[in-house]
């Protein structure tokens, strides 16, 4: 099943992607690496966007690699040059900005913060708290009590992130 989203900047929100550890050092990349770059990356934004690779609970860089026909070394790079993340916390910026789309669903009105975390591809509630945080500045339910109040969305004045 194919999910059609807008952009989050459309809705007024801006997120950061935020990593524990910097990705300072260049790597040497290859020809093919280089190559292949921006193949790579439209591979993995559609796996990722299109696909909905992130909402899987045991999801691996290799997996995905896998999945996507990518070499695991260039999938990795791709993500660190593209966006300064590892692996991991490149998945949890992808399942915040999702569990972020769907709040307002209809379907999602009555479920509990630990339920959207799992539907949103978090194993624990603990780990959706920390990515959501470092990723965002406040916690799940500070912005899920903003998000629902009677403003509707967030206004781009806010800035959240």
């Amino acid at each position: 099943m194919l999910c059609q989203t807008k952009p989050l900047e459309q809705e007024g929100v801006q997120l950061q992607f935020k990593s524990d550890k910097s990705i300072d050092k260049k790597p040497r990349v290859s020809e093919a690496f280089l190559e292949n770059k921006e193949d790579y990356k439209m591979r993995l934004d559609y796996a990722m966007d299109m696909r909905l690779f992130f909402l899987k609970k045991n999801i691996t860089v290799k997996k995905v690699a896998f999945e996507t026909s990518i070499p695991a070394s260039h999938l990795s790079r791709v993500i660190g040059m593209e966006n300064g993340l590892r692996f991991q916390d490149y998945v949890n910026f992808k399942r915040i900005e999702y569990f972020m789309r769907k709040i307002n669903d209809p379907e999602w009105k009555l479920l509990s913060l630990a339920e959207m975390a799992k539907l949103s591809g978090f194993k624990s509630r603990t780990t959706f708290f920390r990515a959501f945080v470092k990723h965002s500045g406040k916690s799940p339910s500070q912005y899920l009590e903003q998000a629902r109040s009677g403003n509707g969305a967030l206004s781009k004045t806010e800035n959240m992130f």
